[in-house]
């Protein structure tokens, strides 16, 4: 080994350790950093299925807390037929004409304003351009439309005086669209019923 060699050494010897220390530290970095990002996505994940096992438990629970409390079991039953008629009308639809119509006689019916909870999430304002006196929107023009499937309910309030039911639902429907395709999701509604069976403070909101 020549002097120079022996004099550079110690000094090749430093770079080396030093660019190997980088690398293991660089690896190490992005081994956390992964381990990070997963340990996130299952917080994540987990949070969101505690959220769902919430509420499924909050109103299995309210479910058998109102069957022990002489809830009018003829009476639900009545409100359910109600609330799936009504379920039905607002999914049942073919064109953006029927679906403006649908939508409008409900806000009146109702009085429930465009921007309203429900509103926005069961049946939200759809952009149309009109050209040449025809139609042009999401549902024409992609055959969209939304099909209802089912309804679960489940009483969390009776106010006997007045003769109402407070109900909590999830409503399940089927999206389907010609560009899409087709997608099943869940949608949770609120509202109360009278013993005549008309819906009051109807609230929508999405689920999943």
């Amino acid at each position: 080994m020549s002097v120079k060699l022996k004099e550079f050494l110690p000094s090749i010897v430093s770079v080396i350790v030093m660019i190997v220390g980088i690398l293991i530290f660089s690896s190490v970095s992005l081994y956390q950093s992964s381990n990070v990002n997963n340990l996130q996505n299952e917080i994540v994940e987990l949070k969101n299925n505690i959220d769902k096992l919430s509420i499924e438990n909050n109103t299995t629970i309210t479910r058998v807390k109102s069957q022990a409390t002489g809830i009018d079991s003829s009476r639900v039953e009545k409100d359910n037929e109600a609330v799936s008629t009504l379920m039905k009308k607002v999914f049942t639809w073919n064109s953006y004409k029927e679906y403006m119509a649908i939508r409008e006689d409900l806000m009146k019916k109702y009085n429930l304003a465009t921007d309203s909870d429900f509103m926005t999430t069961f049946m939200p304002e759809i952009y149309n351009e009109k050209i040449e006196d025809k139609d042009y929107n999401r549902i024409d023009v992609n055959g969209y439309n939304i099909s209802f499937n089912n309804i679960t309910t489940y009483v969390v309030k009776v106010d006997d005086k007045n003769k109402i039911y407070e109900y909590f639902a999830v409503v399940d429907v089927t999206s389907k669209s010609s560009n899409d395709g087709t997608a099943d999701y869940k949608l949770a509604l609120q509202y109360k019923m009278n013993d005549s069976q008309q819906i009051m403070d109807l609230v929508g909101y999405t689920l999943n």
